[in-house]
């Protein structure tokens, strides 16, 4: 997390021009603020009851893996295929994480949890996993779009 942001958002975005000592600083801020966000969390969790960051570790991670899952078909293409398009690439991507993310908790937090949508996905996700689900959907509409912009 540290690495992305920093170089991602603060040098990328932020201050492209930022010396390799100023990244520094800032990845170490972000560390830092990371541990006490975590320290907080722990803390919050001893007063409440309902609150378990310890139980939400596994599900959020096997959600991140999920995501990162998602770039998976892009570096296939580049690495070995070289056909697909930038534009096939975005929106397979795109579509992926919204497979992802229908399959989150998100869904359940807007539509409430007794919904259609809510009980369909959570009969889905007892046959597929999630990223799978998400790959499926990136690798048909990158193919698929991929296909259209090379024959223009």
């Amino acid at each position: 997390m540290s690495a992305v942001l920093t170089r991602d958002i603060y040098s990328g975005i932020l201050r492209p021009g930022a010396s390799e000592k100023s990244r520094l600083w800032v990845g170490r801020g972000v560390i830092a603020a990371a541990t006490l966000l975590a320290l907080g969390m722990v803390f919050v969790s001893r007063s409440s009851e309902s609150f378990d960051p310890i139980g939400m570790i596994m599900p959020m991670s096997l959600l991140a893996i999920a995501f990162s899952s998602q770039l998976l078909p892009v570096t296939f293409d580049v690495l070995f295929l070289n056909r697909g398009s930038r534009q096939g690439a975005i929106a397979g991507i795109v579509a992926g994480m919204l497979v992802v993310l229908m399959f989150s908790p998100l869904l359940a937090i807007v539509t409430g949890s007794d919904s259609a949508a809510v009980n369909l996905f959570a009969r889905l996700k007892q046959i597929a996993d999630i990223g799978f689900c998400g790959v499926v959907i990136n690798v048909s509409v990158f193919a698929l779009l991929s296909m259209i912009d090379n024959r223009r």
